[in-house]
């Protein structure tokens, strides 16, 4: 996920510099959600790309504490489920 939703950054950018239909930011954020923001930050580094953009710095940063929260559900579910197998 954080190949490809580094690839959809590259490609915003280089969309903006060639004047052409944009992603919306809504996109990289919901990739960003489900696993990329690994990715997503990579981009923001090494392509400084919406990296100047306050705003959707602090949605960047709201999604990746979604994501990590929805992670510590799953694996606090698994663990309590695995008590059952034993």
């Amino acid at each position: 996920m954080s190949t490809i939703t580094f690839m959809w950054f590259w490609h915003d950018k280089r969309a903006a510099q060639r004047q052409r239909p944009r992603t919306p930011e809504r996109d990289l954020l919901i990739w960003s959600l489900f696993g990329g923001w690994l990715g997503a930050l990579a981009a923001q580094t090494w392509l400084r790309h919406k990296s100047q953009k306050r705003a959707f710095i602090i949605k960047l940063w709201v999604t990746i504490l979604v994501h990590c929260w929805m992670f510590i559900i799953v694996a606090v579910q698994l663990i309590l489920s695995s008590d059952d197998l034993w």
